[in-house]
């Protein structure tokens, strides 16, 4: 994404120097509306950069809002820095304690 800006600001500069070669008299290698294209891609280029830039800042914030402070199983609001509801939280409590005491058991045969 980086490319884009840097691609951006070549063109456009390459596009001026274009311009003030032009308007010195010398005549263009290719087209006599080089520059003009060079600083009007140039710009579109720094402009998407931007456009897409904004909307990665806008939807990461979108994303954060909606799942900040949520449990992970319901979706239930919670207090910061929990990860459960508190139903949630003792049902994976007991899940892990179940557990555990299925390792120490010794196995029937």
């Amino acid at each position: 994404m980086q490319w884009l800006i840097k691609s951006g600001i070549l063109l456009v500069v390459a596009g001026l120097a274009a311009f003030f070669y032009k308007d010195a008299g010398h005549a263009l290698p290719i087209s006599q509306q080089m520059d003009t294209y060079m600083i009007l891609l140039g710009m579109f280029l720094i402009v998407l950069y931007f456009g897409i830039y904004i909307a990665f800042i806008i939807s990461g914030q979108t994303w954060k809002r909606s799942h900040q402070n949520r449990c992970v199983r319901c979706g239930k609001k919670i207090p910061k820095g929990e990860i459960y509801c508190e139903f949630h939280r003792m049902e994976v409590q007991t899940e892990y304690l179940m557990g555990l005491s299925d390792r120490h058991r010794p196995e029937k045969e």
